[in-house]
C-alpha cells in the first residue's frame, strides 16, 4: 500500500509540473517614484525579429487596478487596432520599457506604478489614476510595422456599417477631422457635393464599397 501511495504522489507531482506554465519575471526601477514589473506569460516560437525604438507596434491589451481587479481600459474598445510609435513618447513611459524586446506572438503582464503611469504626449489609452496604486497590462504583440498603416477611412465614414457613405456620414466624418482642406471659398457642403458627383457613379444618394476609391481595407 505504501508502494502504491508513493508511485501515485510521483505521478501527481510529475503530471503537476507538465501541467504548470512558468512565467519569466523582471524588475526595474522605475522613474522617479515610479516601478516596473514584467511577467513574460508566453513566448513565440519565432524570435527573429524583436521590438526596438522606432517600431510601429499593433497590440492588443486588457488594464486593471491590481487591488481590486477594476479593468479601466482595453484595446478592444478602439474604433481600429491599437497601434503606437515605440520610444515615441506616445504611450505611458511603463510601456515604453515594458513592450521592447517582445516578437510578435509574445504576451506579457506589465505592472506599473507611480511616474510609470505617466506619458510626455498624449495617447489613446486610458490614463489610471496613479493614487491607486499599482495597475497590470496584460499585453499581446500582434504585429511590429516598420511605418504606421494607412487608416481604412471607408470604415471610418461609415458610421452605421451599412457598407455605404452617405452625405450625412461623410459631413460628419470631415467635421471630426477639421476642415483645412477645404478651398478658400468652399464650405463643406459643397466640397461633399463635389466628391459625390465623383465618387457617386450610379447617382443613387450614397458611395458604396466599390464605388469608394480611397483606402477601405485593413492593413492591420
Amino acid at each position: 500500500m505504501a508502494r502504491f501511495q508513493m508511485i501515485a504522489v510521483l505521478f501527481l507531482s510529475v503530471f503537476l509540473l507538465m501541467n504548470t506554465v512558468v512565467c519569466d519575471e523582471e524588475k526595474f526601477t522605475g522613474e522617479g517614484d515610479g516601478s516596473i514589473r514584467i511577467v513574460t506569460v508566453e513566448e513565440a516560437e519565432n524570435r527573429e525579429q524583436k521590438s526596438k525604438d522606432g517600431d510601429f507596434l499593433v497590440i492588443k491589451y486588457t488594464a486593471e487596478y491590481t487591488d481590486t481587479g477594476e479593468q479601466f481600459d482595453k484595446s478592444d474598445s478602439k474604433s481600429d487596432p491599437f497601434y503606437f510609435k515605440l520610444g515615441d513618447g506616445q504611450v505611458l513611459s511603463g510601456w515604453e520599457k515594458g513592450l521592447r524586446g517582445m516578437c510578435v506572438g509574445d504576451k506579457r503582464d506589465v505592472y506599473l506604478t507611480g511616474n510609470e503611469l505617466s506619458s510626455d504626449k498624449p495617447t489613446a489609452a486610458v490614463t489610471p489614476d496613479k493614487e491607486r496604486g499599482e495597475v497590470v497590462y496584460h499585453f499581446e504583440l500582434i504585429k511590429i510595422l516598420e511605418k504606421p498603416p494607412t487608416p481604412n477611412l471607408f470604415k471610418k465614414m461609415d458610421f452605421d456599417g451599412d457598407n455605404q457613405i452617405s452625405k450625412t456620414e461623410m459631413k460628419a466624418f470631415f467635421s471630426a477631422q477639421g476642415l483645412g482642406g477645404l478651398k478658400e471659398d468652399e464650405s463643406l457642403d459643397s466640397a461633399v457635393e463635389n466628391i459625390f458627383d465623383f465618387q457617386d457613379k450610379d447617382k443613387d444618394g450614397t458611395i458604396s464599397f466599390e464605388e469608394f476609391p480611397g483606402q477601405k481595407h485593413d492593413e492591420l
